[in-house]
């Protein structure tokens, strides 16, 4: 997955996402260049959101963090099928 430095996509959906876990290091990957958050549905009390930096966190609307809990940091493809686990 390439992203290119200026940006021309303000958000995007993934349905189905696959098990492969070049998948999930291209998912990191874009965390990781981008100030963006990775959210999904779910139950219970564990948050429905993560970031790979915390200076994410700021840019993200207050009722997002309302409705899906404080976001996770996560530094590999394995927190962040650990995060999305828990909250299943």
């Amino acid at each position: 997955m390439y992203i290119d430095p200026t940006p021309e996509v303000s958000g995007f959906a993934i349905n189905r996402p696959s098990g492969h876990p070049i998948f999930w290091d291209a998912i990191l990957d874009v965390l990781r260049q981008t100030p963006s958050a990775l959210f999904w549905p779910g139950v219970g009390p564990h948050p429905r959101v993560c970031v790979a930096h915390a200076s994410a966190i700021p840019e993200l609307p207050p009722y997002m963090i309302e409705s899906l809990g404080y976001p996770t940091i996560v530094n590999s493809p394995e927190d962040v099928n650990e995060c999305i686990s828990l909250s299943a």
